[in-house]
C-alpha cells in the first residue's frame, strides 16, 4: 500500500511539474511576442517626448525675447490699441 501511494505522489509531482513548466514556456512565449512591440511603442514615445521638449524650448525662447521688448519700453513707448468711436 506504501508503494502505491509513493507512486501517486511521483506521479503528481512529475505531472505539476510539467504543467508549470507549460505555462512558464507559454508565458515567455507570450512575452517574447509582446516585447518588440512594447518597445516600439516606448521609441515611439521617446520620439514625441524629445518634440515637445523641443517646442516647450522654442516656446521659452520666445517669451524670454517678448519679456525683454516689454521690460526695454518705457510707458510712453508703447503702443496702445486705437479707441473706437462710440455710437451710442
Amino acid at each position: 500500500m506504501g508503494a502505491i501511494v509513493m507512486w501517486a505522489l511521483a506521479t503528481g509531482a512529475i505531472t505539476g511539474a510539467v504543467w508549470v513548466g507549460t505555462l512558464l514556456v507559454s508565458h515567455l512565449r507570450k512575452q517574447a511576442v509582446q516585447q518588440p512591440i512594447l518597445l516600439a511603442q516606448l521609441e515611439d514615445r521617446l520620439e514625441r517626448l524629445e518634440l515637445v521638449e523641443r517646442r516647450l524650448a522654442e516656446v521659452e525662447g520666445r517669451l524670454e525675447f517678448a519679456e525683454r521688448l516689454l521690460a526695454t519700453g518705457t510707458q510712453g513707448e508703447r503702443r496702445s490699441l486705437p479707441q473706437g468711436t462710440e455710437d451710442a
